[in-house]
């Protein structure tokens, strides 16, 4: 016997290519949420993983990945500046 149900279900959507998935990474940089595609390949342009000594927090578990759109950009400032917003909650700052 077949039986139909109707669900009410949370969908998540690629930022990058719009594809419904379940699992998605975060950008370091720009922080939108993209498919694992390709095994990350498909929206990716680095794999890094950033361990701060002074506090002891890391970055990513245990890889955060930086997209296309991220990885082709300019940064006006520090190492430190760059990592330091990576590491925090908004988006870092960088040129267009």
């Amino acid at each position: 016997m077949q039986k139909k149900e109707m669900r009410e279900v949370e969908v998540e959507y690629c930022d990058g290519c719009g594809n419904e998935a379940k699992n998605f990474s975060m950008c370091a940089v720009c922080k939108r949420h993209f498919c694992l595609a390709g095994g990350g390949a498909k929206h990716s342009a680095f794999s890094v993983e950033i361990f701060r000594y002074e506090d002891r927090s890391r970055l990513g578990a245990p890889v955060s990945l930086v997209c296309r759109d991220c990885g082709g950009q300019k940064f006006d400032g520090t190492i430190k500046e760059l990592f330091d917003g990576m590491m925090g909650e908004a988006p870092v700052a960088i040129k267009k």
